[in-house]
């Protein structure tokens, strides 16, 4: 009797042990998998996460230690998906694959009247709002998209606004004249260049001279180009 007790004294204190291990990897694959979330979406608020092994983990399986988790790009961008874990130990490496899911709310930026092409983005045109954070094929803006970023196309009241929906702001726009500078040696010559292309500075783009003549020009402000020829 003396000899059963202390048997369900050690079992059960292994089992403690292995349950707290459990546990605290699984906080650890928690927290990574939030932090995953987070580095692409400041605004989500996450509630909960839960994750379940796809099949049953091989016994001494807290001996191992979590190397790497991979999550897809795909599943990022959904509430809910697989990913997995590479785990080691002094001798041998193995990966297991794991379900989650992930409760919370993500801030987005909604348009709150019709938009029209190349119409600075700010917030006479939209307005923020929380919604449930399940399916987001494509990432919302923020507010370091206001100002300097202008919509793409015409953009309907009521829609979420997304990086596929902006651009930043043009610094020349196809037909302005713009200041053209060529550098020979010594002699430097400036005259008025029509832009063919549009860009930014730092962009090169094609500029013409009159009806004809057409150069390959760098932007380097809002309003002049350095011919490059």
């Amino acid at each position: 009797m003396l000899f059963l007790r202390k048997y369900i004294v050690v079992f059960l204190i292994l089992f403690s042990c292995s349950l707290k291990a459990d546990t605290a990897q699984n906080n650890i694959i928690k927290t990574a998998i939030e932090n995953k979330f987070l580095e692409i979406y400041p605004t989500l608020s996450i509630s909960e996460v839960t994750i379940k092994p796809l099949g049953k983990m091989p016994k001494k399986f807290q001996n191992y230690q979590i190397d790497t988790i991979f999550l897809s790009h795909s599943s990022l961008k959904r509430n809910h998906g697989t990913f997995s874990i590479l785990y080691t130990n002094s001798k041998k490496k193995k990966k297991r694959f794991f379900k989650f899911h992930l409760d919370g709310t993500i801030g987005v930026y909604v348009s709150q009247r019709n938009i029209k092409r190349a119409q600075a983005i700010n917030n006479n045109y939209v307005i923020y709002k929380e919604i449930p954070f399940k399916n987001i094929p494509t990432l919302p803006i923020s507010q370091k998209h206001f100002y300097d970023y202008e919509s793409k196309r015409s953009i309907k009241e009521g829609k979420i606004i997304t990086i596929s929906d902006v651009r930043r702001i043009l610094d020349i726009k196809r037909g302005a004249l713009v200041d053209g500078t060529l550098y020979d040696g010594a002699v430097v010559l400036t005259f008025k260049v029509k832009a063919i292309e549009e860009g930014h500075i730092g962009d090169i783009i094609k500029v013409k001279r009159g009806h004809y003549k057409k150069f390959n020009a760098l932007i380097t402000s809002k309003n002049s180009v350095d011919i490059i020829e």
